[in-house]
C-alpha cells in the first residue's frame, strides 16, 4: 500500500518525466498498481517491454527521493512558520505576564506614591513651621535684649540724673570734697 501512495503522488510527474515510444507499453497506473487492469489517460507511466525491472525500481526510488526532497522543503517551510508562530506566542504570553502583574501591581504603587507624596510634603510642612518658629523665637530674643538695653539705657540715665543732681547740690558737693581732701592727705602721709 506505501508503494500505491507513492505511485499516486508521483503520477503527474512522472507522466511529465517520460516521453512516448513507438514500442509496446506497459502503463502504470494507480488501479493497474492495485491489480485492476484499466487504463487513465491522464495516470499513466509509459515503458517498453524490454525494459528492466531494475529501472522501474531505480526510477522509483528516485522519483521517491526527489518526492521526499520536496516534502522535507515544505516541512522545513512549515518549521518556520511555526517557529514564528511559537516565538509570538511566548512574546505575547510575556507581555501578558508583564501587564497582568502591572495590573496587580498598580494599587501597591498607587499608594506607595501617595505615600512617597505625604512624606513630601509632612517633610515640606515640618520645614515651614521650623523656619517660622525659628524666625519667631529670634524676634522674641532681640524684642528681650531691646528690652534689657532700654531698662539699663533708662536706668543708668536715672542714676546719671540723680548722682548729677545731688554732686550739683552745694552741701554734698563740700562734704564730699572735704573727704576726698582728707582721704588724699591720709595718703600722702603713709608713703
Amino acid at each position: 500500500m506505501k508503494a500505491v501512495s507513492r505511485w499516486i503522488a508521483l503520477i503527474p510527474v512522472v507522466s511529465i518525466l517520460l516521453k512516448h515510444c513507438n514500442k509496446s507499453f506497459l502503463i502504470f497506473t494507480e488501479p493497474h498498481l492495485l491489480g485492476v487492469k484499466k487504463c487513465s489517460a491522464h495516470h499513466q507511466l509509459c515503458c517498453s517491454k524490454k525494459s528492466n525491472v531494475s529501472i522501474l525500481v531505480r526510477l522509483d526510488n528516485y522519483l521517491y527521493g526527489e518526492y521526499q526532497k520536496r516534502m522535507d522543503y515544505y516541512k522545513g517551510l512549515i518549521a518556520e512558520d511555526l517557529k514564528d508562530a511559537v516565538e509570538f506566542r511566548k512574546t505575547s504570553a510575556a507581555e501578558t505576564d508583564s501587564l497582568n502583574a502591572v495590573k496587580e501591581n498598580f494599587p501597591v504603587i498607587m499608594k506607595e506614591n501617595m505615600q512617597l507624596q505625604l512624606e513630601a510634603t509632612y517633610r515640606k510642612n515640618v520645614q515651614s513651621v521650623a523656619t517660622e518658629l525659628k524666625r519667631r523665637l529670634d524676634y522674641l530674643k532681640e524684642t528681650e535684649e531691646t528690652k534689657k538695653r532700654f531698662e539699663k539705657e533708662q536706668m543708668l540715665k536715672f542714676i546719671t540724673e540723680g548722682v548729677e543732681k545731688e554732686a550739683s547740690d552745694r552741701a554734698f558737693k563740700d562734704k564730699y570734697l572735704q573727704n576726698a581732701i582728707q582721704t588724699l592727705k591720709g595718703l600722702q602721709v603713709q608713703v
